[in-house]
């Protein structure tokens, strides 16, 4: 006979009312038959309450002992209703970043953005990092570059505007690149950069011109406080062309070289510019003006390829003009991006710190979105750290193509980091992340150094575990930024007696000089009685002084056992 099949069951077909009747009541004597057994009278002695309510069909008569049957849902249902919950992580390959927090399993957390792209988690391996001052945004992003570079993946930092990342690179044997108005080294923003090994001689030569074009129409409309004209493109192409003619010997092209072109198209000798010649007197500022002396001239540094990690310090800006700031971030970035577009060079990790500042600029916010979308192609994870969302607010005008442009680069990144963020910018943070109402509650009130990791779909409360020695290169201060808690209290001095003419200390751990747990001994010491060591973290004993009647000294008690464990700071809770 014929069937098909329905809802778990096969329905014959041509079934007759009389057998259908038949196999419904079947199908209803076995549900009853799975379904919990109803409570029985209560076999207590003691008076029971007065009921109330209507003896109606569909109204309670209680008091009322009601059994419901149990709800059954999907897994993906489930997974939306009780986010976080036996949370399985994701995989084991890639670099251990930390715990999973209790809420989502307590397990290990293993991430790897090249995994998860291969593994069909995220469609891009772009990442977005977001949290305010003081919750360890800043040291999460350095170890997951870190321990990233040891998995054999290069590590480059297109612009570190405070000088946070050149203690990192130079912890594990990279190089770093300082520039400065008043400095010795000097960048050519002109330069080839590696050369594609697929390219033809006419293609790359295309390729070439095609960036230092882009490159001088990005940084004169800074210098000239307006955007150029056709006839100001005109020009500057002219005097590109001939500035590459006239050094086909030497292969090096600079701004300098430009500018001479510029204001002597005949000639191409240093000379001054026509009053009404804008992009001449804008580019001036870049050769002998007060731009002068970083840009002009050719490269005095070299962009290691091979290095672990590349770390471009713009701190020596800091103070300096918007406009120097601006063109100094425009074309730091142009030239690392000449540098690491190599699809030889292996897998990058390109990132962008205090992101916002390069965001404010449209034509670099520009080139950053083309060079997220061509991420895949040549092996880049962009990593765009910022501390709120609303710094987008300082991009364009609201409904404006540059804020839209800058909202896109969030919707492209699929992997967010979002460390705690303050009440003001919650609802911002949910538009604009797609966070759902438990994410972002959980956001408001995350410990320092725990974040909410959001892979594609899947949340995760992540906390994340340094160690002593990246804590102490991490740190973005001249302090040791480790939160002590209020339990670990540390006395100044240990207290001193006087016995039987004899100065001596009450605190048996200075009398007993060496700490076999603890290696450092003068703070095992100088910790008060019943407090916790900040050292080692064993709990100092109560020591109470008794007078020996019979021999004039102190007696003391004698301590608990010295047991050690591992201390945790309120972030890793």
């Amino acid at each position: 006979m014929k069937s098909k099949a329905f809802a778990g069951r096969v329905i014959p077909e041509n079934e007759t009312r009389e057998a259908r009747k038949v196999r419904e009541a079947e199908m209803r004597e076995r549900v009853n038959a799975t379904a919990p057994t109803r409570r029985g009278p209560a076999t207590s002695t003691e008076p029971r309450a007065k009921a109330w309510g209507d003896r109606g069909r569909s109204a309670w008569w209680g008091p009322a002992q009601v059994t419901p049957r149990p709800h059954r849902a999907s897994s993906l249902v489930t997974s939306y209703a009780y986010p976080f919950l036996t949370e399985e992580g994701l995989g084991t390959r890639g670099v251990w970043m930390g715990k999973l927090a209790d809420v989502s399993g307590g397990g290990d957390f293993v991430f790897d953005p090249y995994e998860l792209y291969n593994a069909g988690h995220v469609t891009g391996t772009s990442m977005v990092w977001i949290g305010t001052v003081g919750t360890g945004k800043s040291a999460g992003a350095k170890s997951f570059a870190t321990r990233m570079a040891t998995m054999g993946v290069k590590v480059t930092v297109a612009s570190d505007p405070k000088g946070e990342w050149a203690p990192v690179a130079e912890a594990i044997g990279g190089k770093v690149i300082a520039l400065s108005p008043s400095g010795d080294h000097r960048l050519n923003p002109l330069d080839e950069g590696p050369r594609d090994s697929r390219l033809s001689d006419a293609a790359w030569a295309r390729l070439v011109k095609s960036r230092r074009r882009l490159l001088l129409s990005s940084i004169i409309p800074s210098l000239i406080d307006r955007d150029l004209k056709p006839a100001e493109h005109t020009q500057l192409d002219i005097a590109l062309d001939r500035a590459v003619a006239d050094s086909a010997g030497a292969g090096v092209v600079t701004i300098r070289d430009v500018y001479r072109w510029l204001v002597d198209p005949e000639l191409g000798v240093p000379a001054e510019p026509d009053t009404d010649a804008d992009v001449a007197h804008g580019m001036r500022r870049l050769v002998e003006g007060d731009l002068a002396g970083v840009f002009d001239g050719e490269s005095t540094v070299l962009f290691d390829d091979d290095a672990p990690m590349v770390v471009m310090d713009t701190s020596g800006f800091m103070g300096a003009s918007g406009t120097l700031l601006s063109v100094a971030m425009t074309v730091v970035a142009a030239w690392v991006e000449a540098a690491v577009m190599d699809p030889e060079g292996g897998r990058r990790i390109l990132v962008y710190d205090e992101g916002w500042r390069m965001l404010r600029d449209e034509l670099m916010l520009l080139r950053m979105s083309e060079q997220w979308k061509l991420a895949r192609q040549y092996g880049l994870c962009n990593l765009l750290i910022m501390h709120r969302i609303t710094d987008l607010d300082m991009v364009g005008d609201q409904g404006s193509a540059a804020r839209a442009l800058a909202q896109g680069l969030l919707s492209d990144a699929e992997i967010r980091i979002v460390y705690r963020q303050e009440a003001d910018v919650l609802e911002a943070t949910k538009e604009s992340l797609g966070l759902t109402d438990r994410e972002i509650d959980e956001v408001s009130s995350l410990p320092r150094g725990v974040g909410l990791w959001k892979i594609g779909k899947r949340p995760f409360v992540v906390s994340n575990v340094l160690t002593e020695q990246e804590l102490e290169v991490f740190k973005t201060s001249g302090r040791f930024e480790v939160e002590i808690p209020d339990e670990i209290l540390v006395d100044p001095e240990p207290t001193m007696q006087t016995v039987a003419g004899q100065t001596r200390s009450t605190d048996r751990w200075t009398q007993m000089g060496t700490i076999a747990s603890c290696d450092s001994a003068a703070i095992h010491a100088a910790t008060g009685q019943r407090k916790y060591c900040v050292r080692c973290g064993a709990r100092r004993p109560e020591v109470a002084a008794n007078a020996a009647a019979t021999s004039g000294r102190v007696s003391l008690a004698p301590p608990e056992d010295h047991h050690r464990y591992q201390y945790r700071t309120p972030a890793r809770r």
